[in-house]
């Protein structure tokens, strides 16, 4: 998790300096920011070297399988992206505007590059961590757009991997199974997408009736042809994939709704806020996983004694916010839950008090969070005004299968 946290700290830091307007968006205010914690990192580096020796020296497998898999991941996503570079269709154009109007602004909030005289009003750090290793490399952000979309692939591969690589460990597994199920996790991630290619395969083979292919009501898939290939070679088959739940009346689409998964996000290649937040998320489930293991529960007595894991808790848990709003609430009830359970493990048994402290340590999390990235939150405005429930429509059980299918399986199999 070092490189997805060295990069959003560094980019909190400039994004702080340039908001208060002590330094500029600039490529020399961001080595000095590296600079900064480069010798503080040092300093503890030389602190704890008997500690870190030791941790190399019993992890070196490890180690060296999750530098090949980030470098694997990134040379191959690199390569995918160089059979299609364009920045075009989608929301691509967007994505690149976001990225080019944080480049040209020497101070934030950034330039919003459709209305002059305006700043952005969207949740844009992911974008501004992208533009921060731009300008730090100096190179041209028609090129780290694609760059970004590749070192993401890569980021979110070990994150996963590195998720369960522990998640085995902890459970006394060996080291081989480990690092094995690690690379299992980085496939069901960034690789897997649901049960429509199944059906791409048999439609592209001549199987089915046109009455079950009506009856599975996906909108392309109507008319059986004969592919010259193993595989599917209709136009865009793989789009379908994401527009699975729906229900046609007529002809006409009654409740189209869009179920994108990470493979189709990284193959399309919108560099959008939920596809940046991938490995963030997952640094989040690591500092999950830290609580949760943690020999001492989470609460005020914690706090006094953890500060400073307290304050990067915060800072990337508000991160969250800042990179893909819609996360933060699902992360929330999250870290509370893992908290509870991390507290009730530690001490066996539930009670009021472990209750307060629990409460208290959340609350104080979520509060800090939201202060870290406050700057962010006064000056959002949306034309989202309110929530409220979807009527009338409901996901049709086929639909519903062909999208969790796989993963239901997965999840009730282990379960019973």
């Amino acid at each position: 998790f070092g490189k997805a946290l060295s990069i959003l700290f560094v980019s909190f830091l400039l994004w702080l300096a340039a908001y208060a307007h002590i330094l500029p968006n600039s490529r020399w205010a961001i080595i000095l920011i590296i600079a900064i914690l480069a010798l503080g990192s040092l300093f503890l580096a030389i602190r704890r070297r008997h500690q870190i020796a030791s941790f190399i020296a019993q992890n070196r497998s490890v180690i060296i399988a999750t530098e090949v898999i980030f470098l694997l991941s990134f040379v191959l996503w690199a390569v995918v992206r160089a059979y299609n570079p364009d920045i075009l269709f989608g929301e691509k154009p967007m994505d690149f505007a976001f990225l080019n109007g944080i480049l040209r602004s020497e101070y934030f909030p950034p330039h919003d590059p459709w209305l002059s005289g305006y700043s952005i009003s969207y949740y844009y750090f992911g974008y501004l961590m992208m533009a921060t290793l731009t300008k730090l490399t100096g190179i041209s952000s028609a090129i780290t757009f694609n760059l970004s979309v590749a070192l993401i692939f890569a980021l979110a591969a070990i994150g996963a991997f590195s998720i369960v690589y522990n998640l085995v460990r902890l459970m006394k597994g060996g080291n081989r199974a480990a690092i094995g199920f690690g690379l299992v996790a980085v496939g069901f991630l960034l690789i897997l997408g649901n049960l429509v290619g199944v059906l791409e395969l048999l439609h592209a083979h001549g199987f089915g009736s046109e009455g079950f292919w009506g009856w599975v009501g996906i909108k392309g898939l109507d008319q059986p042809y004969n592919s010259v290939h193993w595989y599917p070679t209709d136009f865009w088959w793989w789009w379908r994939s994401t527009r699975v739940i729906d229900t046609i009346v007529g002809g006409a689409s009654f409740d189209y709704t869009i179920t994108e998964f990470p493979a189709f996000c990284f193959l399309f290649a919108d560099l959008h806020p939920h596809l940046m937040a991938l490995p963030f998320v997952l640094l989040n489930l690591g500092f999950c996983l830290e609580i949760l293991n943690s020999s001492a529960f989470v609460g005020l007595a914690w706090l006094r004694g953890n500060w400073p894991k307290f304050l990067v808790f915060a800072i990337c848990f508000g991160a969250l916010g800042f990179i893909n709003t819609w996360d933060l609430p699902t992360y929330i009830f999250l870290f509370a839950l893992v908290a509870l359970i991390g507290a009730y493990l530690a001490r066996g048994k539930i009670d009021l008090r472990l209750l307060r402290d629990v409460s208290m340590f959340c609350v104080a999390l979520l509060a800090c969070a939201l202060i870290f990235y406050l700057p962010f939150y006064l000056g959002l405005q949306s034309q989202v005004k309110g929530f409220a429930l979807v009527d009338n429509i409901d996901t049709q059980p086929f639909p519903f299968f062909i999208f969790w299918g796989l993963f239901l399986f997965v999840t009730i199999s282990f379960i019973l």
